[in-house]
């Protein structure tokens, strides 16, 4: 145990950060003045406050565009991965072998660590499923039934997909190698934002469906109105 980065890392074939994402910015920075030239894997989650940009675009910045580096993301509780219990990961990078070796690596009997390429959906995912953590927690304490959690999940879920297939199709059209999307006009599961992905008629269903509670949870209930309205739970 030490709190000297550049001996702390001296002798390691990859840095293993678990930081906040605020602080992975500063990190990346002292792994890098360390003249550390093995591969950086981060475990945290979330988009940089200040410019709200992914780990791997802060890392991009930081490294350089070239630096081999990759996520790695549960869901997963830090405790019971310590404690040995059965947990599993997603080892993401751009480069496929990069992310299949680090997986490999990684992997333990009680740790079945997945590989994946798709480093911006993982870490997406990794972020928003935190909202969708948030809203079951607030429809558990406002007493709205197993019934409701299970809704929240399930449409929370079809949400993040919808997000990640809207980013990847935005992403190609302004690479321009999208043309045949672009001539075909947006797709119906497109999401323009979280809000525009669910028409308004059903959103406003839902709220008005969950009114009652939001009166007595006060602005949680307002907050759960809002996030499940979002979600699509009131569509058809």
């Amino acid at each position: 145990m030490t709190g000297d980065l550049p001996s702390a890392i001296a002798e390691c074939d990859a840095a293993l950060i678990a930081t906040p994402s605020s602080e992975l910015r500063e990190v990346l920075g002292r792994v890098r003045a360390s003249r550390f030239e093995q591969p950086a894997i981060w475990a945290c989650k979330g988009f940089e406050q200040a410019s709200g940009k992914l780990p791997h675009q802060v890392a991009a910045e930081v490294l350089g565009e070239r630096a081999a580096c990759g996520a790695l993301s549960g869901p997963s509780f830090a405790l019971e991965v310590a404690q040995g219990r059965p947990t599993a990961l997603t080892l993401a990078a751009g480069d496929a072998g990069f992310a299949r070796r680090w997986a490999r690596e990684l992997h333990q009997p009680t740790l079945r660590v997945y590989f994946s390429t798709d480093l911006a959906g993982v870490e997406i995912s990794g972020a928003v499923k935190n909202v969708m953590a948030i809203a079951a927690g607030i429809s558990d304490g406002l007493g709205l039934g197993l019934n409701a959690r299970a809704a929240l999940i399930t449409r929370g879920l079809a949400e993040l997909t919808r997000l990640g297939v809207g980013r990847r199709r935005r992403g190609l059209r302004a690479g321009g190698r999208d043309a045949r999307r672009r001539k075909a006009g947006r797709h119906a599961d497109h999401p323009r934002c979280l809000r525009g992905a669910v028409p308004r008629h059903s959103a406003a269903r839902c709220r008005a469906g969950i009114a009652r509670a939001g009166s007595e949870g006060g602005s949680l209930g307002r907050i759960l109105g809002i996030m499940v309205g979002n979600s699509g739970m009131g569509s058809p």
